[in-house]
């Protein structure tokens, strides 16, 4: 019963809204995390269990631990067959197989060029997205040629958030203006959001705004957000892949269908 209790509560505010979009009750997975970090498309889940990261499935469970690097700060699960770990205490990256078993580890600060991240996240032909404190300059740093790439010019300010693909890295500054630079160092203009309590890039046309327990779309071509779900029930994080929204509390993960024309 406490799963479809879940479902009235976000499905009655949600028809008000949004008539062309669909939101159906998929299924709800017990969990002991402590930070949820993401699924594939393969039914795999990601968690953090306090140091301990978890890739489980409902067969087959498989960790991995690096505990004198401690608890990661950002997780990339944009190619779940080389999951991108990224400890920014320790300057830090490691990246894991579909096993978890540690294919490399990169210290930057060993790198020759001088590099404090404050980001990393995988990019596209065997690179990582880096974006280095040191001159606010973004990088793409080839982790099996060992080459580092500065991508654009540096930064004026700091971004409040940042986000990658494999293509493309988003940030949105102090004006809560989103943008996005290729990999080529190509920058558009996204368009001004309304502030968020966190986001997620969803694909290169998308933006999913969490403000307040209700999820937002943002389109970039029209500039305009549209609400999907409102959530009654308090929750810890969320993830958006593949047309399904997981939702973390602190017992399971719920997942629901975003159906789209």
């Amino acid at each position: 019963m406490k799963n479809y209790a879940f479902i009235l509560l976000v499905m009655v505010p949600f028809w008000a809204f949004c008539q062309e979009v669909k939101v159906v009750f998929d299924k709800s997975i017990p969990i002991d995390a402590t930070t949820f970090a993401g699924r594939d498309g393969f039914e795999n889940y990601f968690y953090l269990k306090n140091e301990v990261f978890h890739k489980k499935s409902d067969t087959k469970e498989v960790q991995y631990a690096n505990f004198s690097l401690g608890i990661p700060s950002k997780i990339d699960l944009i190619n779940s067959l080389k999951t991108t770990l990224f400890f920014e205490k320790f300057n830090t990256i490691v990246l894991l197989d579909g096993q978890l078993n540690e294919i490399q580890k990169i210290d930057l600060s060993k790198a020759s060029t001088p590099i404090i991240a404050s980001y990393a996240g995988l990019s596209s032909l065997n690179s990582l997205w880096i974006y280095n404190t040191i001159n606010q300059q973004l990088l793409l740093y080839n982790f099996q040629l060992n080459t580092i790439k500065s991508i654009g010019n540096p930064f004026m300010e700091t971004p409040s958030l940042y986000q990658s693909n494999f293509n493309y890295f988003y940030w949105i500054n102090s004006q809560n203006e989103l943008f996005s630079m290729s990999i080529f160092g190509d920058i558009a203009a996204l368009g001004k959001i309304q502030k968020g309590d966190s986001y997620q890039i969803i694909n290169d046309q998308e933006l999913m705004i969490c403000r307040s327990n209700s999820f937002y779309i943002f389109d970039f071509k029209t500039k305009k957000e549209h609400k999907i779900l409102d959530v009654e029930k308090s929750f810890k994080n969320y993830y958006y892949k593949d047309q399904i929204l997981s939702i973390f509390t602190n017992e399971e993960i719920t997942n629901f269908k975003i159906i789209r024309p």
